[in-house]
């Protein structure tokens, strides 16, 4: 019986390339081509694929994934496969890329990463506790518990409307997450300067309005009430106080806060008018 092979072209654009599986290049032997903007090559193979499951066959999630057209024409995920097609994936790009990308006016995209709300919230996994600490130091609404399991981020995720972030590409790949991102950096203080560009975050930063360590709102209190509840040189040194009414904890513009300060001045801009203090 003949084997009929399938054979398509694909380029993946832009952040898309820094996900492509190295392993997965270098086994099939694919010798990658590099544009302006995106690395392009060809792929054979013998079974009925949709272009989800062909495009996360090399690494990447579809969460990542705004775009796609075949043969200069948008589909969705569920498109299947043909031989001959040229297949062009795209992240979440701008107007002004679009207008220079293509001279069709007449093309009509179909965007495939949901749209985001003004007030952004996330749920991290299990690897990303660093992080989360920092988001909510900055004000930023983030679900975390230390032992939750794929599919109870997944349910938060889609109950309350929240951007999964994790390291983990295996749980973006999974067909029931739909608003998910993928953190590229390892070290926490490249995360959190990530996550505030990736999602355009600089407006919501508020120092001092969530627990760091349950995520719930804290509110300002008098002095006298966090007598009892803190050492005595911390309550004779600092006058101003937040309590955690749900998990009970204080907290103060300690060196922690300092250390955050310092570190948006230094890194990410001016940000002094976000600063409570």
């Amino acid at each position: 019986m003949r084997v009929l092979y399938k054979k398509v072209k694909l380029n993946f654009w832009a952040e898309l390339v820094d996900l492509l599986d190295e392993k997965i290049v270098k086994l099939e032997g694919i010798e990658k081509k590099y544009g302006e903007n995106f690395v392009s090559f060809f792929h054979e193979f013998i079974d009925k694929r949709n272009v989800k499951d062909l495009i996360e066959s090399f690494g990447v999630p579809h969460t990542e994934v705004d775009v796609i057209l075949i043969d200069g024409r948008p589909v969705r995920f569920s498109y299947i496969i043909e031989d001959k097609n040229m297949v062009e994936i795209f992240p979440k790009l701008s107007e002004n890329f679009w207008q220079k990308y293509s001279s069709d006016k007449e093309l009509k995209l179909i965007h495939l990463k949901p749209k985001l709300s003004l007030h952004k919230k996330f749920v991290c996994d299990v690897h990303l506790g660093k992080l989360v600490k920092k988001l909510r130091m900055l004000g930023l609404d983030v679900y975390y518990k230390n032992d939750l399991s794929d599919e109870q981020i997944i349910n938060v995720s889609k109950s309350e409307k929240r951007i999964i972030l994790t390291r983990d590409l295996g749980l973006l790949k999974r067909s029931d997450v739909k608003n998910g991102y993928f953190v590229r950096n390892v070290e926490v203080n490249e995360q959190v300067k990530e996550v505030l560009h990736k999602f355009h975050l600089s407006s919501e930063i508020k120092f001092l309005t969530r627990c760091l360590e349950c995520g719930d709102k804290i509110k300002k209190v008098s002095k006298n009430f966090v007598k009892d509840k803190i050492n005595l040189r911390t309550f004779r040194y600092f006058d101003e106080f937040y309590y955690c009414s749900n998990c009970e904890k204080v907290f103060w513009c300690g060196s922690h806060y300092r250390a955050m300060k310092n570190f948006l001045n230094n890194t990410i801009g001016d940000f002094k008018h976000y600063f409570k203090v």
